[in-house]
């Protein structure tokens, strides 16, 4: 495991239950694209790993790229994380709400940040080491896709 905090399926529902009493650092949606969505990990990859595209049916920003652990040790914004359960704790303890209703545990998973007055709303969708941050120019935005995402 790449990491001194361990998160495992057992971690995640006390988090969702609200038992979780991290007082770690948020995390930005702008932090997940500048580290992973940059294309560093190109090289590692052997293919390009990110892509930016604005989206204006839906009012947001897409960048897509890859997260999975790439070795080393310490923080997983640096070392990458290991599987799904790595990065659901990581962002929940980091200002990330999970959103138990969709995906496929711990193989896709997807969280939501409402933002604030100098962060965008944003959605982040982890597949198996893939990722996408959806930053939204509204909260409202952000609602209308999870509605039509769920529905779909």
């Amino acid at each position: 495991m790449p990491t001194d905090q361990t998160h495992d399926a057992t971690s995640i529902v006390a988090q969702i239950a609200g038992l979780s009493t991290s007082r770690a650092t948020p995390i930005t949606a702008a932090q997940l694209v500048d580290r992973f969505c940059s294309g560093a990990d190109t090289e590692y990859l052997g293919r390009p790993a990110c892509c930016h595209r604005r989206d204006d049916t839906i009012a947001a920003d897409i960048d897509d790229g890859f997260c999975g652990y790439s070795g080393g040790r310490g923080d997983e914004l640096v070392t990458g994380f290991d599987d799904g359960y790595a990065f659901m704790g990581y962002l929940a303890d980091r200002g990330w709400r999970s959103l138990p209703s969709l995906g496929d545990w711990p193989y896709v998973v997807y969280l939501v940040r409402r933002g604030s007055d100098r962060e965008q709303p944003a959605l982040v969708r982890y597949v198996e080491a893939d990722l996408t941050v959806w930053r939204f120019d509204t909260v409202d935005d952000l609602r209308r896709f999870l509605t039509e995402h769920a529905a779909a």
